[in-house]
């Protein structure tokens, strides 16, 4: 219940940011539109999100009677863990990759590329399963369902100075734009050290709790972030943080770090030889 709480808390503070930037950009108009556009994403979002990503990034119901291992070892896990069985889907991708979507506990999907099948051991596959479990577990998947959605609201929003007219934009003071970029960097760094960093530490150190180590899951990052640099995955860029690594390879290295989704795979195996 908790972190249902502090998801809504965190929500309402994006959604108040993106108000001001649509008020500074376009005044009282923009504010009305903004917030209304908003909240109206946000409450579409935790009722349509998980269906509409299952849909954009191609996602079917696996068979059960075709990947008889992948049930088994989400039925022990989820018995290990406390949790209801997810729905388990697979996407065509011949990269390695996984990611986990929903509201969370009991309302929740799994979603695994070809390539994983193909490329990872019995004990790896184990290993990036519970990853994605425990973020239903602790909510994080409702967190970046509706994360991935404003955080696409904000960059729209800022782009939307782009196009209003080059008379308007000579108009703006120099302290509305200096705002306005501080205010889309504060909400960027905001949904980057919140949302995505942060979890997938936390799922990466209950995981190697859970099995009394990190080494598969370590093995497992290794080769998901190789199959993402050699098969990049054409995919919604929005949607890269709901994957466990960058589907678009090594991006982490090529842009800012404050900007990125996720934390390098290397820091990410250097904190789990530490558990």
């Amino acid at each position: 219940m908790l972190s249902i709480i502090r998801t809504i808390l965190f929500f309402t503070f994006l959604n108040l940011i993106i108000t001001i930037l649509g008020y500074l950009i376009g005044g009282k108009i923009g504010l009305y539109i903004v917030s209304l556009l908003s909240w109206a994403t946000t409450f579409a979002i935790y009722i349509y999100g998980e269906r509409l990503i299952l849909s954009v990034t191609g996602a079917k119901l696996l068979d059960k009677y075709v990947s008889q291992e992948v049930f088994r070892i989400v039925d022990e896990l989820c018995f290990k863990i406390g949790l209801p069985k997810p729905r388990i889907y697979l996407t065509p991708d011949i990269q390695a990759n996984i990611f986990s979507v929903g509201r969370g506990s009991g309302n929740a999907s799994i979603v695994l590329t070809r390539g994983l099948l193909n490329y990872l051991s019995k004990e790896e596959l184990t290993s990036v399963i519970a990853h994605e479990l425990m973020h239903i577990k602790k909510f994080d998947v409702l967190s970046v369902t509706m994360g991935v959605s404003l955080a696409s609201a904000v960059l729209f929003i800022a782009n939307m100075s782009f196009y209003n007219g080059n008379e308007k934009n000579e108009n703006k003071s120099e302290i509305i734009n200096k705002l306005i970029n501080v205010l889309i960097i504060f909400a960027s760094k905001i949904i980057k050290t919140t949302i995505f960093s942060s979890r997938e530490f936390g799922a990466d150190r209950e995981v190697a709790r859970l099995f009394g180590s990190g080494m598969f899951l370590t093995s497992a990052l290794t080769k998901i972030k190789n199959s993402a640099i050699n098969n990049p995955i054409q995919t919604n860029p929005a949607f890269s943080s709901l994957y466990i690594v960058d589907p678009f390879g090594d991006l982490v290295g090529r842009i800012p770090k404050l900007f990125s989704t996720h934390p390098s795979v290397e820091e990410r195996i250097s904190r789990l030889e530490k558990v």
